[in-house]
């Protein structure tokens, strides 16, 4: 969530914070429906399709994460000197 609001622009910022609980909240009504259809099974895949979908959307989002950015306050917690804050002054 800090990753999404350090690094979309402030135009779209509230936009952005607003999906991202809708996506929380369409996730839960799916785990809930997957799980409702799923009860009644008499097998192990009664727990293994829940389980299967939970490690799709993980292997989603772990795959996302190498396409975005670097956000720029963990690169000067870092003490990057090399990174270019606009600032004319030398940091530290």
């Amino acid at each position: 969530m800090l990753k999404l609001c350090t690094s979309s622009p402030k135009w779209i910022r509230g936009a952005v914070v607003a999906t991202y609980q809708w996506a929380i909240t369409i996730g839960l009504l799916v785990a809930a429906i997957v799980n409702n259809g799923t009860k009644n099974r008499d097998n192990a895949s009664s727990y293994q399709i829940p389980i299967a979908l939970q490690f799709v959307w993980a292997l989603i989002l772990a795959g996302g994460m190498f396409f975005l950015p670097e956000v720029a306050i963990s690169l000067a917690f870092n003490n990057f000197s090399d990174l270019d804050l606009g600032n004319s002054h030398p940091v530290g």
